[in-house]
């Protein structure tokens, strides 16, 4: 079915068939990353903080995770590698197109946001 172009392959034993014009990302993620936690950018999007949609999908993971079940060619995921005794910090529900999905409550996502940017801003400095 693969070579025939009848099914997609998005990741090792997870396809989607080719002729669904628009595939539902937010599904793709839920099913791909049932544990991860949707943050930074993607957060701020899903709670109309911030107008660009995202490039990738942010997500707050356990630090101890395999890294490399995040390399895929599509859906684009940046993972956000976290201590466990803080990754559950702020976690709530939410439906993001009709999905249940786990993302940071609104003040995490903005002392993370702010937290990275004193990191990048620690960098830039140094590098002067």
């Amino acid at each position: 079915m693969l070579n025939a172009g009848k099914i997609i392959r998005l990741k090792r034993g997870y396809y989607q068939l080719a002729d669904i014009d628009e595939p539902n990302e937010t599904a793709i993620i839920h099913k791909l990353f049932p544990e991860a936690i949707l943050c930074m950018d993607t957060a701020l999007f899903c709670y109309n903080y911030s107008d660009r949609t995202p490039l990738e999908w942010c997500l707050a993971v356990d630090r101890n995770i395999s890294k490399s079940r995040f390399k895929l060619s599509y859906p684009y995921v940046k993972a956000y590698y976290t201590d466990v005794k803080y990754l559950n910090i702020g976690v709530v529900n939410e439906k993001i197109n009709g999905i249940d999905m786990k993302i940071y409550d609104r003040e995490r996502v903005i002392c993370d946001c702010l937290r990275q940017m004193n990191k990048r801003q620690k960098v830039t400095a140094s590098c002067i």
